[in-house]
């Protein structure tokens, strides 16, 4: 079985063996912090655990979604408080420049 591992040892790559899913093997690369799916009963990877250098990932449960009345879609936009400031933006050949007034 499939596990997700969070990996904490020094940067290594590895061929793991084959397997039903991979009968070629695969290539693993092990980068500290990321996080890596690997086979939980592979030699390798049991040894990694026994030194701390992997570290299982709990995998959080399927969320249920709460039974709650759907909220009325709104069919106009909120409307937007007036300011005293103003914005300008002009191009000129330098590249665009901004204004602002009544800040």
């Amino acid at each position: 079985m499939e596990k997700t591992y969070t990996y904490s040892g020094p940067l290594s790559a590895v061929t793991l063996a084959p397997d039903k899913e991979h009968p070629e093997g695969r290539h693993v690369q092990l980068v500290r912090g990321l996080r890596v799916t690997l086979p939980d009963d592979n030699d390798y990877v049991m040894s990694l655990l026994a030194r701390k250098h992997l570290e299982p990932v709990e995998e959080p449960e399927p969320a249920v979604p709460a039974a709650s009345p759907a909220a009325p879609a709104a069919s106009t936009p909120p409307a937007v408080a007036p300011t005293s400031a103003t914005a300008e933006i002009k191009t000129t050949q330098a590249g665009p420049t901004s204004t602002a007034t009544g800040v």
